[in-house]
């Protein structure tokens, strides 16, 4: 894992000097990825753009001005989110997580251009085909989340026969290392079985949280800090929760069962869980504000958290009340244990 975020470090693909903030454990993002990608064509490959003009998808705005250019570059290079005629898609979904398929399909082009395309719902197949046959892939699963980690260790083999990638020998990569809040967070944390993992690095918390990881640590918050019991005992069905997520399917279906997460202002169950998205500021504070107060601070509409963050705020369990914002392991970490202990004075 050190050498290939070295390796990314020292060629550019990567301009973060610390090993900790580079967040290698987490999964990446399809707006991450673009940078990543563009990073790599142009500062590995040493390629130019094929087209000239700009793209407009519905969902990338000001919001996301650190990968707006990147995405756009993206589109100019013909490697990501186009159809099979090489027209772009009407969305990018830049907060959605990359899948094995999709990256095969991403690099699959950059080293090989459209030989391997092919429309229809398994378009990924050749891509993925070729670049195992190449040593690049040995995990062959298109459904798999790719990591950041892994991104750069296949980026890496698939540039280690040319000749002006620079070595690694003399990089310096600055340690792990947790701050006082994060620390007590974290040991807390591990107590009360919130999170499982003894290793901080592999605790992955600098991590972005998804809404199926954010489930499972709920329930056990439930279980072994509060001593509650499930409310019901019916099973709950989503279009989008199967058996391919293992344990936390039946995570989910518990935090159903306590009535916390992803029902409805009037405890009806959403169709969809979406367990891959990333949790939002407003998604944790409308979760974690039921727990503490049940429906106390429930309203229907567009603007359903605005109370939750409130009522968190006016008892100093999260300091930051932007809605949009996307929640980090630690973080969701620290605003439950300030429910167990003095709150700190840090700025989540």
């Amino acid at each position: 894992m050190l050498d290939e975020y070295a390796w990314a470090y020292v060629n550019g693909v990567s301009s973060i000097d610390n090993i900790e903030k580079a967040r290698l454990y987490s999964y990446i993002t399809r707006a991450e990825l673009a940078k990543i990608m563009v990073q790599y064509v142009a500062g590995v490959l040493k390629k130019k753009p094929v087209v000239e003009w700009t793209v407009s998808y519905s969902d990338v705005d000001e919001s996301l001005w650190e990968y707006a250019s990147y995405i756009n570059l993206a589109y100019q290079y013909q490697i990501m989110w186009i159809n099979a005629d090489g027209t772009p898609l009407k969305e990018f979904g830049p907060k959605s997580l990359i899948t094995r398929a999709e990256f095969a399909s991403v690099l699959s082009r950059v080293l090989y251009w459209d030989r391997y395309n092919v429309d229809g719902s398994e378009y990924y197949t050749m891509h993925i085909d070729v670049l195992n046959q190449a040593g690049i892939i040995t995990n062959t699963n298109p459904s798999i989340l790719e990591r950041i980690e892994w991104v750069l260790l296949m980026l890496q083999r698939a540039s280690k026969d040319l000749p002006n990638t620079k070595k690694v020998s003399d990089v310096k990569i600055c340690p792990i290392s947790l701050e006082d809040e994060q620390k007590a967070a974290y040991e807390w944390a591990l107590k009360y079985w919130i999170t499982s993992i003894d290793d901080p690095y592999a605790a992955r918390l600098s991590d972005w949280l998804t809404r199926w990881e954010f489930a499972k640590m709920m329930v056990q918050y439930m279980i072994n800090v509060l001593h509650k019991k499930p409310i019901l005992n019916e099973d709950v069905t989503y279009a989008d929760v199967d058996w391919s997520l293992w344990d936390l399917e039946w995570y989910i279906k518990l935090a159903y069962q306590y009535q916390i997460m992803w029902i409805h202002w009037n405890w009806e169950p959403l169709k969809e869980f979406e367990p891959n998205r990333i949790l939002t500021r407003k998604e944790f504070a409308a979760v974690f504000s039921r727990i503490l107060f049940w429906d106390k601070y429930n309203i229907d509409g567009k603007e359903y958290w605005t109370n939750h963050i409130k009522a968190l705020k006016e008892i100093s369990v999260l300091t930051n009340g932007d809605p949009a914002l996307l929640e980090i392991r630690w973080w969701v970490m620290l605003m439950m244990y300030r429910t167990a202990e003095d709150a700190m004075n840090v700025n989540i």
